[in-house]
């Protein structure tokens, strides 16, 4: 609902520039509703993510200002003797100037900030890096991730460089100035301000290169032989205008690959992301120019990473076609390749969420590792590294959305530790001597010593300005299903409830399987979660695909998506 109050007081102030209030001034009605609600911000499950304007609802100098206070006053609550953050944000439009503005509030506060060299923009896996190897007291993050180029957002960290859990933002945004009040925000005058100091670009990058390489690396010994063939082979990559688009090429060089061919178009550093209509590497059809290329050049392997770098996918070229692996079938790769190729030092144990694949505990049974589930969103399982770490020995985070953590050096999910080892898993003589890429890996030496298994998620965006609304119909719905009616292909529904921890309907089905309903926290999205097993793999996806068909007609029938 319009709060006139609000919007009103954005015309008339004298510190609204003449462009945003020219922006209000063109805004259409159901814009200036969302702008000027009366409701406060809210983190999702990954901080703040909102559209780029005018307004107390989208994200503007004067909303990272009320944000930023918030952030400060839940540091200082902390009594740190002398309190540091480490500020960073990716390409995105304005993100170098909100993180100034994010700044000079900590300042304002006497709170010491560090930011990257020249204000560089940096990937998020190097900025909780950068948290814990300054010991600084936490970390902000200006970013949207993979949303579109529209938005922003705001990221916050705990001294771990793990995001923070949900009672933190609790105080963070309890203790942000009202939004009817973000206009004047006054800033302290009195007390020590704080000094603004700056990491060395080039050193902090090359020494996360280096920890990297050592951590996330499993078999050193062959990886790095000069005459392992696999330092020849053409990789093409694209960064979507990221913080990657110049980093993970000189990665891949610095772990000896001669051969790396970025995509032109979408190499360029850009906050309008002229060569990326999508940069979700989630989505296929963000590889389209990475294909073409790697036709060109003759590469048979891609890789493509979010604009904040720290999610990443592989595809492979396969006869005719591409073949792109998700984050559950690469999650499976990481724990098998893992637990059996390398021997750990204390117990091994794998977490993931709630929404990814079962598959993982049959292998971690066979190898006498735990798995711990944790609710969708890497802050939940990055919080509790440190806990895990004084006991076992991690294998690998990773959730059904392509992040991936196979290391501790970071809290946060890490496309160039990921990476790394998908390359050693590629090059393992082991595996290669028989030609074999990590679509071949996976079917022909894990789904055979373990069985088939079928995972994919259907993210569904709900186009209707009562989104909310629409989602929790459809989540209702989910909960209400006749199980002794409703037949799945050749499966049955044995049970039905809600997940607390996941914050999810499951569908309990027979056969060791299931499907999850979730309604996304970051995006106007409605999110349908498969795990089917004990079929032979054709069963499995023709399974897949009639039981999707039916829950559209069941679940989602009347509501307005885009597929």
């Amino acid at each position: 609902m319009l709060d006139a109050r609000k919007y009103e007081n954005w015309l008339k102030a004298k510190n609204v520039d003449k462009n945003l209030k020219q922006e209000i001034k063109a805004m259409k009605s159901n814009e200036l509703k969302k702008a000027f609600s009366n409701e406060e911000l809210a983190f999702g499950t990954a901080g703040i993510r909102a559209k780029i304007g005018p307004g107390t609802q989208y994200l503007n100098k004067f909303v990272y200002q009320q944000m930023a206070v918030g952030y400060a006053k839940y540091i200082l609550r902390r009594k740190y003797k002398r309190p540091v953050v480490v500020i960073g944000h990716d390409n995105r439009l304005f993100s170098d100037q909100f993180t100034l503005v994010c700044a000079n509030v900590l300042t304002a506060y006497g709170i010491d900030v560090l930011l990257f060299q020249d204000n560089k923009l940096i990937p998020t896996p190097i900025i909780s890096y950068a948290i814990t190897r300054f010991k600084a007291s936490g970390g902000i993050n200006i970013t949207a991730s993979h949303n579109p180029k529209t938005d922003n957002g705001f990221k916050a960290y705990n001294s771990l460089g793990a995001q923070i859990l949900p009672e933190d933002a609790k105080v963070i945004i309890n203790n942000m100035p009202k939004s009817s009040d973000i206009l004047s925000i006054e800033l302290p005058k009195k007390g020590k301000k704080g000094k603004i100091s700056y990491i060395n670009y080039t050193k902090i990058t090359t020494e996360y290169f280096k920890i990297v390489a050592k951590n996330a690396i499993i078999n050193h010994k062959d990886f790095n032989d000069p005459k392992n063939p696999i330092k020849n082979m053409p990789i093409v990559f694209t960064g979507h205008h990221g913080t990657t688009s110049e980093l993970m090429p000189a990665f891949l060089k610095f772990l000896g690959f001669k051969k790396v061919f970025v995509v032109p178009s979408q190499q360029k550093i850009d906050p309008y992301f002229s060569g990326s209509p999508i940069s979700n590497p989630e989505d296929e059809r963000s590889f389209d120019e990475a294909i073409k290329l790697a036709e060109k050049v003759g590469a048979t392997i891609i890789f493509g990473c979010d604009p904040d770098g720290d999610r990443m996918a592989i595809g492979f070229r396969k006869t005719n076609r591409w073949r792109f692996m998700n984050g559950n079938e690469m999650g499976i790769i990481y724990t098998y390749y893992g637990l059996k190729y390398f021997i750990y030092p204390k117990k091994p144990y794998i977490i993931s969420s709630w929404v990814s694949t079962n598959y993982i505990d049959r292998i971690a049974k066979a190898y006498g590792a735990s798995v711990i589930r944790t609710k969708t969103g890497f802050k939940w399982m990055c919080n509790i590294l440190n806990k895990c770490q004084k006991n076992g020995s991690l294998v690998v985070a990773f959730e059904e959305a392509i992040g991936a953590l196979v290391h501790t050096c970071t809290h946060d999910k890490d496309s160039f530790g990921a990476i790394a080892q998908a390359l050693e898993i590629y090059s393992n003589p082991n595996i290669n001597k028989y030609a074999l890429d990590l679509h071949d890996f996976l079917q022909q030496e894990i789904f055979d010593t373990f069985g088939p298994t079928f995972s994919r998620t259907y993210s569904y965006t709900i186009e209707s300005s009562n989104w909310l609304n629409d989602a929790q119909t459809m989540f209702d719905r989910a909960l209400k299903i006749n199980k002794e009616k409703t037949k799945l292909f050749d499966y049955k529904i044995v049970g039905v409830k809600y997940n607390k921890d996941a914050d999810a309907i499951e569908w309990i089905l027979d056969k060791d399987s299931w499907i999850k309903f979730r309604i996304s926290g970051t995006e106007p999205k409605f999110k349908v979660y498969f795990c089917l097993n004990n079929q032979m793999v054709g069963q499995l996806k023709s399974a897949a695909d009639h039981i999707i068909k039916h829950i559209e007609q069941l679940i989602l029938k009347g509501i307005l998506l885009k597929k």
